[in-house]
Order: C-alpha cells, then sequence, then structure tokens
C-alpha cells in the first residue's frame, strides 16, 4: 500500500537535496511533487488551491490549510508518494535529516503570536526578501564551544658543562741509588811479585762515582668520560577546562485544534 510522506522546509536550497536524497532512498521520480513559491522546480503561484491536493494526499483540511501559509510565506512543501511502508520510513528519515525542516504544529504557533489565524488564499505570497527575512526570525544559532587541547615544547632544565685545564699539586716518592769513592791506604810488608814490578810505572787512576736523579714525564691518560643525554618519557595529563554553548528553551503553546489523529499521511516534525 503506498503511503505519502510530506515535509515542509524554509530553505528552498535544501529542496533540491531532498528530491535527490528521496529518490535515492526508493521514492519514483514521478512520485516526488514540490509546491512552493522560491525554491526550484517548484509550482506555486499567489491563489493557487494547494489546499485540495494536500487533502487528497491524505491531509486533514486545517494541516493543509496551515502548510498552504507555510508555503505563502516562502517555505517549500515536498510530497513523496512511496510505494511501501519501508520506503515510506526511509523518506521520513531523510526530511528529518536536514536543517531547514519545519514543524508544523511549531511553526503554526508562532504565526499566531504574530496574529495569524487561517491561511488566506487571496494573499500575496510573499518575495523572495521576505520570506528570508521570515526564516531568519525563526532561525537561532546554536554555538558551542569546543576544547581543542594541542601540546608545545617548552624548557624544564639545563645542564651546562664546562671543560677547563687546571693545574693540581701531586707528590710521588721515588728510590735513588748513590755512589760515594772512598780513597784508603794501608801499610804493608811483603816481597814485591812480578804483578807488582810490572806495575812500577807510571800511571795514572780515575774512578766516577754516579748518583740516580730523579726524571719526571708526563703522559696524559683518558681516566674518566662525562655523557650528556637526553632521555624522553610521556605520561597522559587531564587538561580541564569550560565551554560554552547555547541553550534553547522552546516554551509549546500551540492549540489543541492543530493536534490531528488517524492520519495516513506522514509529515516531519524535526524541532527546529
Amino acid at each position: 500500500m503506498s503511503r505519502v510522506v510530506i515535509g515542509a522546509f524554509d530553505d528552498p536550497a535544501e529542496v533540491t537535496q531532498v528530491t535527490s536524497a528521496l529518490t535515492q532512498a526508493g521514492v519514483p521520480a514521478n512520485g516526488i511533487r514540490v509546491i512552493g513559491n522560491h525554491a526550484q522546480g517548484a509550482q506555486y503561484a499567489g491563489g493557487q488551491d494547494i489546499v485540495t491536493p494536500l487533502q487528497r494526499f491524505g491531509v486533514s483540511q486545517k494541516d493543509a490549510r496551515h502548510y498552504a501559509e507555510v508555503v505563502r510565506r516562502g517555505g517549500s512543501l515536498v510530497a513523496a508518494m512511496a510505494p511501501d511502508e519501508r520506503v515510506a520510513a526511509q523518506a521520513q528519515q531523510v526530511m528529518d535529516r536536514f536543517e531547514s525542516g519545519v514543524d508544523l504544529e511549531d511553526r503554526v504557533g508562532r504565526y499566531r503570536q504574530a496574529g495569524y489565524t487561517d491561511f488566506d488564499a487571496t494573499a500575496p505570497a510573499f518575495t523572495a526578501d521576505q520570506a528570508r527575512a521570515e526564516r531568519e526570525q525563526y532561525r537561532i544559532p546554536i554555538v558551542e564551544e569546543q576544547l581543542a587541547v594541542g601540546k608545545r615544547t617548552v624548557e624544564t632544565g639545563r645542564v651546562r658543562v664546562v671543560a677547563r685545564i687546571i693545574e693540581v699539586p701531586v707528590e710521588q716518592q721515588v728510590t735513588l741509588r748513590e755512589e760515594h769513592l772512598h780513597v784508603e791506604r794501608h801499610a804493608v810488608d811483603r816481597p814485591v811479585t812480578a804483578a807488582d814490578a810490572a806495575a812500577v810505572r807510571e800511571n795514572t787512576i780515575e774512578v766516577t762515582e754516579h748518583s740516580e736523579v730523579p726524571v719526571v714525564s708526563k703522559q696524559a691518560r683518558v681516566v674518566e668520560e662525562v655523557v650528556v643525554s637526553t632521555e624522553a618519557s610521556q605520561h597522559t595529563e587531564t587538561v580541564r577546562d569550560t565551554v560554552r554553548r547555547t541553550e534553547v528553551d522552546v516554551d509549546e503553546d500551540v492549540a489543541d485544534d492543530l493536534r490531528t489523529t488517524g492520519q495516513q499521511t506522514t509529515r516531519t516534525t524535526t524541532g527546529r
């Protein structure tokens, strides 16, 4: 059993996207109709009967007249003829995800706060500027700050190593050998031997004494090394801060006669 899904949208630029998404969801292209005075491909003229076709789709007369008022003020209606319940549910999901979707009950309540009572087919359609101004009245930007946590490198310490040459007094003991000459004369009385006779001649004997003295030399040796390096480690730190966002309180004060029951037609209720 086929079913018609109807959605109202403020932004005419989104209507093309809606119809394309509906086609991808399984709604036949010839089963999609767009009604609006500023949407691309839409059909509307001042005084045009919109109420009757909507009633044929199963929309109640009251809702059909309110939909007609949305169109008169620059909105657009998209009617999708879904071949079965599965496609109808997908079509409803498609219409719900677009930002400019209109909640009919909420919109009519706002119209009535400005003096609206019922759709007037003889009233002129809004111009593009009027429709844009109308949309801006119902658009409240929801601003939310997002916390972005990055990283930067900071200097947390420094080591300076300076190498310089100093002189340090040192002492070391060394054992030295010394020679000392002694000349002794001894009185003797013995016969002269051949050796003694051979030694009787002029002769000079020299004997040298020696002593050890310290000899100092220096040899450089590596006795220690100083190594300077960095060691990296990681840790997790929780960053706490506050962010700001816009909160909107909606006070719904809608007349009971806008609520319908038992309709086969589904309309978008995005709550925007």
